[in-house]
């Protein structure tokens, strides 16, 4: 039995159901770097009940290194921490410091990304700079409260 929350997060999590292209055109407006675009696929949705089982919008945007759709999104109350299905459980902070972006980095980190989230394999924001080399990057998220004893695989 559903109580009243319960009928108000089903009905949000169909609204995507009423246009079911939306998703695709919100992805092509990100990949396209065409914010008027991408405002009118979410409309006035939460980003995130357009993705469903597929990539985050946030994700999408973060791994294009498009700062205007990341600060976009994140205003409409995308979920900064959503972990992405195809990429480990990486969250976008994990891409955009693997991605040494450190604009977006400060972006995500300010609108309260976790610094010690974990993909699948046990691995942080700092794991992915570290992998790579990119100390300037592993010494930023330090300074952010990132812990140095997290190891993954």
């Amino acid at each position: 039995m559903l109580n009243r929350s319960g009928v108000v997060l089903m009905l949000l999590g169909c609204v995507a159901c009423r246009d079911p292209r939306a998703y695709d055109r919100a992805r092509a407006a990100i990949e396209q770097n065409q914010l008027d675009s991408l405002a009118a696929a979410v409309g006035r949705r939460d980003p995130d009940a357009l993705t469903g089982e597929r990539r985050p919008l946030l994700a999408i945007a973060t791994s294009g290194r498009n700062a205007a759709a990341v600060d976009w999104l994140l205003r409409r109350g995308a979920d900064v921490d959503a972990p992405v299905a195809g990429s480990y459980g990486a969250t976008a902070l994990m891409m955009a410091a693997g991605n040494n972006d450190t604009v977006l980095v400060e972006r995500l980190l300010t609108a309260g990304a976790d610094v010690n989230a974990r993909d699948r394999n046990g691995d942080g924001a700092l794991n992915w700079a570290a992998y790579d080399g990119l100390v300037p990057m592993a010494e930023r998220l330090l300074r952010h409260g990132a812990d140095p004893l997290v190891t993954g695989h």
